[in-house]
Order: structure tokens, then C-alpha cells, then sequence
């Protein structure tokens, strides 16, 4: 009779029941091997009996992959070039002589996606304008959340409001004029800092203006010269340009007129048009537009009195309105 009819083995144990490895995506090296422990186990037995271990995946590898006593194995994965994702792998110990052989374990291999640094993406702020509301998004992203935002300084009347980890709102109604110099910081979970400077460029508010001539109903004619005049709550170091629009046609009068000087003399050149609007407009100023009004060929006198009558009369007018 051999020694092994003779013989009891026990049965084997392994241990950990998994093991579980962890790399981040491109990462050039693998990951440090793990040990897996065959031990005895229930029944008892008298000998520790031979094994054998086999993966299921190339990716897995065992030293060593047999024995005939108890051994510790050293596991290690190749990862290198693996993408992101999570991969699983069964190793099977068989024995012909462990009474409860086949015995497993587990191999769970996770490539994670590579962190994205903490930056803020937000390359610039828009412009604002005194009086008027201000509101823009900055945005950020990366680093371990809870994410949190300063800002060093912002002008009067705006302030920093965070939404979220990854952005923070400037909101308000700027109070002053100016470039403003603002450095917004944000620091995330592991205390890693990133800070991005911006200029602020607040304009001053826009001047309010309303036209007082043409008003609506007028009827101006070709070739005389009128004043077109305006109001305004601040005219100081404004321009403004002066266009007339009139039967689905538009032409520009004058451009870069001071808005302080309440007025433009026109010697009018449009038209003829039963619906005329003269506009108001630059980036100074909210645009105007005044009531419609008409332009017209002025009527043919045939009394030669008449005619030298009614042309003096102009050359008077234009002459008076010239010099006020």
C-alpha cells in the first residue's frame, strides 16, 4: 500500500478572499504586489496536500503558482496601458488531494481616469457699467470637492457668491468707474490652492437723453435747416451719433456730435417721407428716438413774387437759427 493511500491531507484555506489593486490611468509603473496565504484548513488531515493556482486573466500573474504546503503568493497585475475602468479576475486553487479543494480568490484591478488639476477655466471678465446689474459666472474645475472661493477685492456694490463647488458668481450694481485688479483663489479637500488675477473694467453709467425736436406730427422740408435738439442728465465727455430713419430706409445725419451741446443743425438732405424718426445713439448713452413726423418736397410757387418772397424767407431763418 503507497504512503499516500495511507495518508490523510487536510484541507486549504486562502486568504484574503480578494485582493484589490488601484492605478491611475497612463501611470508607468505597476501597482506593488499583494500576498495571498494558503493555509490549512477544516477537515484535519495529517499532510498538507499539493496545488495548483490558475488565473483567468493574462493580466494577473502568481509566484508561485503551485506548492505542496503552505505558502504565501505574491500577486501583482500588469496595468501599464490599461484604460480606465474596472476589471475583475478568479483565481482557482485545485487540489486532487484537499478533500474540499477547489478553493477561490478574487483579484479586482481599478484604473482610474487621471485627476485634473485644480485651475479656474474662466479667462476674463466682462465689462460692467455703473448703476447697472452685473452678473457672470466663473468657473472651475478638478481637485478633491468641497471646493471653496475667495476673492481679494471687488469694487463697491459687487460681491462674490459661490454656487456649488465649481463656480462662484460676481453680482451687483457697480457703484464706481474704473479697472479694477481682482484675484479669485480657490482651495479644495486636500488643500491644494490655485489663483487666477482679472481685471474688472466698470464704464461710467449710461446718460440718459430725450429728444425735444422733431416732435411728433412736425412736417420738415427738404432743404431747410432745422435743429435737432435733445435733453440729458449727463452730457459731460459724451458723443453721440445722429441717424433719421424714414419709409424703411435709414441715413446717417452726424456722428460723434457732443451730447453736451443739446443740439445738431441739420440742413435736411433726406427724404421725402410721411414717417420720420430722427435716433439718438452711442455707447454712452441710452438710445433716444423721437415722435414720427414728416419731410417734404416744399411746394412749387409759380408767382414769381412769391417764390423771391418765400426764398428770402428761408435764407433769414437759416441765417437766424445759425446764429443762436
Amino acid at each position: 500500500m503507497s504512503a499516500d493511500s495511507q495518508c490523510t491531507y487536510c484541507g486549504i484555506a486562502v486568504v484574503p478572499p480578494v485582493l484589490n489593486f488601484e492605478v491611475e490611468e497612463g501611470w508607468p509603473y505597476v501597482p506593488s504586489s499583494q500576498t495571498l496565504k494558503v493555509r490549512r484548513a477544516e477537515p484535519a488531515g495529517e499532510m498538507f496536500p499539493r496545488w495548483e493556482a490558475f488565473a483567468d486573466a493574462e493580466w494577473v500573474k502568481l509566484n508561485p503558482a503551485s506548492g505542496s504546503e503552505k505558502e504565501d503568493i505574491r500577486v501583482s497585475v500588469e496595468s501599464i496601458g490599461m484604460p480606465v475602468g474596472v476589471y475583475m479576475c478568479n483565481i482557482t486553487f485545485d487540489s486532487d488531494q484537499a478533500p474540499n479543494a477547489p478553493q477561490y480568490a478574487g483579484v479586482q484591478l481599478t484604473v482610474k481616469a487621471k485627476p485634473i488639476p485644480l485651475r479656474i477655466i474662466t479667462a476674463m471678465l466682462p465689462s460692467g457699467r455703473v448703476g447697472s446689474d452685473y452678473w457672470f459666472l466663473v468657473e472651475a474645475e478638478g481637485g478633491e470637492p468641497p471646493i471653496d472661493w475667495m476673492c481679494d477685492y471687488l469694487p463697491d456694490g459687487l460681491k462674490l457668491t459661490q454656487l456649488g463647488n465649481y463656480g462662484a458668481c460676481i453680482e451687483g450694481k457697480p457703484l464706481t468707474s474704473g479697472l479694477y485688479s481682482t484675484t479669485l483663489t480657490i482651495r479644495d479637500n486636500v488643500n491644494s490652492s490655485y489663483g487666477s488675477r482679472f481685471i474688472l473694467p466698470i464704464a461710467d453709467r449710461l446718460a440718459h437723453i430725450a429728444v425735444t425736436s422733431p416732435v411728433g406730427g412736425d412736417v420738415w422740408y427738404v432743404g431747410d435747416r432745422h435743429d435737432i435738439t435733445w435733453v440729458t442728465d449727463d452730457g459731460v465727455g459724451k458723443v453721440l451719433d445722429i441717424d433719421i430713419e424714414y419709409d424703411s430706409q435709414a441715413q446717417l445725419i452726424a456722428e460723434y456730435v457732443p451730447v453736451e451741446g443739446l443740439k445738431h443743425s441739420w440742413s435736411i438732405d433726406a427724404g421725402p417721407g410721411e414717417e420720420c424718426t430722427i435716433v439718438l445713439s452711442s455707447p454712452a448713452i441710452h438710445p433716444s428716438r423721437s415722435g414720427t413726423f414728416k419731410i417734404r418736397e416744399r411746394p412749387v410757387l409759380r408767382c414769381p413774387i412769391a417764390r423771391f418772397i418765400m426764398k428770402a424767407y428761408r435764407q433769414v431763418t437759416n441765417l437766424v437759427r445759425e446764429q443762436v
